[in-house]
């Protein structure tokens, strides 16, 4: 993402290059007067040449066709660029895509690991509570601790494993 990151600003730079430079001609080629003065041969041989009326001659096919073609070469540049840039934007869009799916299947997982402690802990709870040193009346052996005991310990199996099967079924539904 950082690599990204650090191709885009220049890629902009380029693109502003190219833009401004796209202009530059297109202002050229409009301008006959300036075209008359890149004819550098003839304003040399004779300096007064354009000094009244730059429009006089004809322009210089040559030239026109020239400066047309790097014109051309300049519309070839800022599509490629439009396009590396382009390129750049869809690769960041695809990989924040990315970081999105892997963050929500985190959350997913994040849930399901909540859903079964909650489970557990509600098991832990109930057998906290008949584990603590109160008088409930079972200790004076006139009813079996032992069955008292296997049904909290039912009771907290049973929580525990509903809650697994909690997740498992969310799973397979693909909500988790």
């Amino acid at each position: 993402m950082e690599g990204l990151h650090s191709l885009k600003e220049p890629v902009a730079f380029y693109q502003d290059r190219v833009n401004a430079f796209d202009k530059a001609f297109d202002e050229l080629l409009l301008n006959s007067a300036d075209l008359h003065r890149m004819e550098l041969t003839k304003l040399h041989r004779n300096p007064d040449l354009y000094g009244d009326d730059p429009n006089r001659d004809q322009v210089n096919p040559d030239l026109e066709i020239l400066l047309e073609y790097f014109d051309q070469e300049m519309d070839q540049f800022k599509v490629r660029v439009r396009h590396l840039k382009e390129g750049i934007e869809n690769t960041e869009r695809l990989i924040s895509l990315r970081l999105s799916l892997m963050r929500n299947r985190l959350i997913r997982w994040e849930l399901a690991a909540a859903v079964v402690a909650a489970g557990l802990a509600i098991g832990t709870c109930i057998s906290g509570l008949f584990g603590m040193n109160l008088e409930n009346g079972y200790e004076d052996g006139k009813t079996s601790s032992h069955d008292v005991f296997l049904a909290v310990s039912g009771v907290v199996t049973t929580v525990a494993l509903l809650s697994i099967l909690v997740v498992v079924y969310l799973i397979k539904t693909t909500v988790l």
